[in-house]
């Protein structure tokens, strides 16, 4: 290998360094993919903030007697949702763990689910968040 090829490789594993190094500066994102099961009319609006800073909008509907949904987003650092279920309707939502590192934000069932049940007539909201952001904030 010439003198010139060796100079060639090294500025190009240090530009690739540097590239690293640069996009480290970010938090590191995951995978939101909530799974959505209701009865009648349901509605499911979130704002998600990605690791680059953006933020983008993701909502899903039920219609209907047995109505399924899914709101799915890469590189996801946070983000905050609302649900609301008409009074005589149900609606389930799963985090599956298996594909996030982000905090359940509903209780984790015998199975290992991250599962939520809501009721007719139910509306609220829930916020996602990494394990490491809600590691810091509690102190643990």
């Amino acid at each position: 290998m010439s003198v010139k090829s060796v100079a060639s490789c090294t500025v190009s594993a240090a530009l690739l360094l540097a590239g690293l190094s640069a996009s480290s500066a970010y938090a590191q994102g995951d995978t939101v993919a909530l799974q959505l099961f209701g009865q009648r009319h349901w509605v499911v609006m979130c704002t998600l903030t990605l690791s680059d800073g953006d933020t983008i909008a993701a909502s899903d509907r039920g219609r209907g007697d047995e109505s399924t949904g899914r709101l799915v987003a890469l590189d996801v650092v946070s983000g905050e949702c609302d649900y609301t279920v008409s009074e005589n309707g149900m609606l389930r939502i799963t985090l599956p763990l298996e594909s996030t590192s982000l905090d359940c934000p509903f209780e984790v069932t015998e199975d290992g689910l991250c599962r939520a049940y809501f009721s007719g007539g139910a509306a609220g909201g829930f916020t996602l968040r990494s394990l490491a952001v809600s590691d810091t904030d509690t102190g643990s």
